[in-house]
């Protein structure tokens, strides 16, 4: 993990004593309630209470608000394997089944583990990370790949500059 230049760029972007949890619990990852649990190389776990807010019309949680927890931890796990001034990382799909239903009042704990990465040569890289959530008592809610990309600013830049030209 490249800890040093996310701490530089989470002080910079968000003001002096700001930390990587600044980071991971921006915007949609804030709105969601989500809570950081465990961050080290190739893993994270985050925990998101089911509120109304997250659920659908019968009450159960909304499985784009599962999705959406998975596909947090995958990508910050991803984003802080890089380092934020050469590389950009991207979510680039996502495999996933439901398992069991959980309702408002129980917390979903979302976990990303790095499976493999394959090289792309100029392209970058692709990692695939195991994802799962499941509740606080162990239930498993939901299982599944999430697949990122990884990409140079350059090659960025310059596939940029193709497509808009």
């Amino acid at each position: 993990m490249h800890e040093d230049k996310w701490s530089r760029f989470a002080e910079e972007t968000f003001g002096e004593g700001a930390t990587m949890d600044d980071i991971i619990l921006h915007g949609l990852t804030h709105t969601m309630g989500l809570s950081v649990q465990e961050v080290r190389d190739g893993y994270v776990r985050l925990a998101m209470p089911v509120t109304e807010d997250l659920v659908q019309p019968l009450g159960f949680l909304h499985g784009g608000a599962t999705l959406a927890l998975l596909e947090s931890c995958a990508s910050c796990a991803s984003m802080l394997r890089v380092d934020p001034d050469t590389h950009y990382s991207f979510g680039s799909g996502i495999e996933a089944k439901h398992i069991n239903s959980v309702q408002v009042g129980e917390t979903v704990i979302g976990e990303a583990q790095l499976n493999r990465t394959e090289d792309l040569g100029e392209r970058g890289l692709k990692e695939y990370w195991d994802i799962k959530a499941t509740t606080t008592e162990g239930k498993l809610v939901c299982t599944g790949v999430f697949k990122e990309r990884i990409v140079s600013k350059e090659y960025f830049e310059k596939r940029n500059k193709e497509q808009h030209a």
